[in-house]
């Protein structure tokens, strides 16, 4: 940094040495924050600049705002980006933090703080949030629901689909489950790795695993009906004046006539994951797949797992088209296609929906809710592209 004869921050660069620093804490006054909240909000919607912390809209316009330097000696100011930096500054901090996730572990374990080791946040999932830790000797994984979850995940469900499945030993090895906080803590697989880093011969191995789950008889007590599902997104998109589709009432149009199409070809309903994003699918040291994260599960039409993994995947329409091979073990026949193009446009309108929401709540996506809303498009056309032959005739 550079500052004036009065202290005030007038230059700021990336990088260099024998300088001052922005380090530490800083006091933003009440006029000052009022005023730099706009900047802030107005950066927000800037595309690119989404991600941007407060300082990088500071050092943009610092010809606009006042903020005086406050020198400190290097020893007297120290920074903590987790909890385990502190600890290992103060000891003593583990004795009794008053955190009540911290409560928990010592709780479901019947454990001491200190007991507690190896604390860090995971990357951030769309939907929740985690962190792994250590507690004598083994490593486990914390989840927390993410913003806004409450109103888009029924936790009761989700416990009793993890009950259900137990016998089948292809989920994440749950130790702690409470469907009032919806917190989670499961073993956690130090070594493992998606799909998504493998070759083909993988995800032919994720088809399997559906396919197994499909066929496995077990069921529970209630649906993942996705016209329902999309009503309420919708919703919730009006309430918090989320919506930013200018088409969306002619998309939702569109999506009501393949929603009647899947209704009337009365589809017999298996459990399905519904969230089968391939960084779900698991591979263990062992050797052994698993599938995580069964929020979103409920009964429901097979083809809709087969449709997520593909726009989880940004797969093209031919490795869509062959991913229903896969899953099959045999070519599809007209009717399949018509669903899994359907459900395809379903889910990116879904997945749509739900980023515009969460995104109300000021969780950013990024690209994703587009991409998403293009699928929705793409499909819907590649549905009535399917049948055209047989309407032109």
């Amino acid at each position: 940094m550079t500052t004036d004869t009065a202290g005030r921050i007038n230059g700021v660069t990336i990088g260099g040495r024998d300088s001052w620093v922005m380090y530490g804490p800083v006091f933003l006054s009440e006029p000052f924050s009022q005023k730099f909240i706009g900047k802030i909000e107005e950066y927000n919607d800037m595309p690119g600049k989404e991600q941007y912390m407060w300082e990088n809209v500071f050092i943009d316009e610092i010809d606009h705002f006042d903020l005086f330097i406050n020198k400190q000696s290097e020893d007297n100011v120290y920074e903590f980006e987790t909890l385990e930096e502190l600890r290992r500054f103060d000891p003593d901090s583990c004795g009794n933090t008053q955190n009540a996730l911290i409560k928990t572990i010592t709780n479901v374990f019947g454990a001491a703080e200190h007991d507690i080791v190896d604390i860090q946040n995971l990357k951030a999932g769309m939907t929740n949030r985690s962190f792994s830790f250590s507690l004598r000797g083994n490593s486990y994984i914390f989840r927390l629901p993410g913003e806004g979850t409450g109103k888009l995940i029924n936790r009761k469900q989700e416990a009793e689909v993890y009950k259900a499945i137990k016998q089948l030993a292809v989920s994440d090895e749950i130790i702690h489950f409470d469907a009032n906080t919806g917190y989670k803590i499961s073993v956690f697989y130090k070594d493992a790795q998606n799909t998504s880093q493998y070759d083909s011969g993988h995800v032919r191995l994720s088809m399997e695993m559906l396919r197994r789950i499909h066929c496995s008889g077990i069921k529970v007590a209630h649906s993942f009906a996705i016209d329902r599902e999309i009503s309420r997104y919708n919703a919730l998109c009006r309430e918090n004046n989320a919506m930013r589709f200018t088409d969306n009432e002619s998309t939702r149009i569109k999506m009501n006539i393949l929603i009647e199409y899947i209704k009337s070809l009365d589809i017999p309903e298996v459990l399905c994951h519904v969230d089968s994003n391939p960084d779900n699918f698991i591979r263990l040291a062992d050797g052994s797949f698993r599938l995580v994260d069964w929020e979103y599960s409920g009964m429901g039409d097979p083809v809709m797992d087969i449709s997520m993994y593909a726009i989880y995947s940004y797969f093209s329409k031919e490795e869509t088209d062959e991913l229903l091979a896969v899953y099959l073990a045999r070519r599809p026949v007209k009717e399949e296609t018509a669903r899994l193009y359907a459900y395809c446009a379903l889910g990116g309108y879904l997945w749509a929906l739900w980023t515009e929401y969460k995104q109300s709540l000021g969780v950013e996506f990024g690209e994703y809710g587009m991409k998403m809303y293009r699928y929705a498009k793409e499909y819907f056309k590649r549905f009535q592209d399917l049948f055209s032959p047989q309407i032109n005739n």
